[in-house]
């Protein structure tokens, strides 16, 4: 699986996002992103088969939202919805599924799991994961995502 450098390991700072497998996790990037014809910042990533990989199949996600702060030293935990994206190997869209995380509490709120049909996410080119609302701002929304799991398909 390809990431497009959108996606990063991190291990996170505590910041009301606990990981479900720790320590490392993935985090979104922020970048320019066209939304109904107006140019935006959200966070989203771009997920592409490896090399030598016709076609993956995208079966569950964990994943949790913050709000990133100039300093990055407490970020504060927030809900968020994202929605999940792509393009199926011969070209048609696969069908948008959005997903919400809703923290409870200001610190160690469990990660949201994101699950995908099988018959909708298989054969696929590629796959976007984005931000789609929030509860403080998209543009300063930030995402940890743990426990992709895929299958690739030669």
């Amino acid at each position: 699986m390809d990431q497009q450098g959108s996606f990063k390991a991190i291990n996170p700072v505590i910041d009301g996002v606990t990981p479900f497998s720790s320590p490392n996790v993935a985090s979104l990037a922020i970048n320019h992103k066209l939304v109904n014809g107006q140019l935006t910042l959200a966070a989203f990533g771009h997920l592409t088969p490896a090399a030598g990989v016709h076609s993956f199949s995208l079966s569950s996600f964990r994943f949790g939202c913050y709000e990133i702060t100039e300093t990055n030293l407490a970020a504060v935990v927030e809900g968020c919805a994202l929605t999940v994206s792509g393009t199926y190997v011969g070209g048609g869209q696969v069908p948008e599924m959005t997903f919400a995380f809703a923290p409870t509490k200001l610190t160690a709120n469990t990660m949201a799991l994101a699950e995908l049909p099988v018959a909708e996410y298989s054969n696929l080119a590629n796959v976007t994961i984005a931000v789609a609302g929030s509860a403080i701002a998209v543009s300063t929304t930030g995402v940890y995502v743990d426990n992709l799991v895929h299958f690739n398909y030669s």
